[in-house]
C-alpha cells in the first residue's frame, strides 16, 4: 500500500484516491 503511495510522490491528489484503492483491494 504505502509503495503505491511512494511510487507517485509527484501527485498528491493521487495519493487520496491510492488510499481509496489500497481501501478497496
Amino acid at each position: 500500500m504505502l509503495n503505491i503511495v511512494l511510487v507517485e510522490p509527484e501527485i498528491p491528489p493521487n495519493t487520496g484516491n491510492v488510499a481509496r484503492l489500497c481501501v478497496v483491494t
